[in-house]
């Protein structure tokens, strides 16, 4: 993740796992550049249901889940150190 100030300016990802999480993983990162730090915070689950379905996320909410999940704690963990920088 490369943030410019508190916008998101650009997000890749590399990894292992299902082709559940790694479809979600792909498309969020079609969808969060330009983002800022409180819009990703505000992002729910209903994203995911939107992008690959209720169902799916239903059977398989884990793997659905995971790449939202990481890039909120990964946000606010820039947050937090560039708040301790100041």
């Amino acid at each position: 993740m490369k943030f410019d100030g508190d916008r998101l300016e650009k997000v890749t990802y590399t990894g292992d796992g299902c082709t559940i999480s790694q479809a979600a993983a792909s498309m969020l990162t079609e969808i969060l550049s330009g983002q800022t730090i409180e819009q990703i915070d505000n992002l729910d689950y209903h994203l995911i249901e939107d992008l690959l379905g209720e169902e799916l996320v239903k059977m398989r909410p884990k793997c659905s889940t995971l790449g939202l999940d990481t890039v909120k704690v990964a946000a606010k963990q820039y947050q937090q150190e560039k708040r301790a920088s100041e």
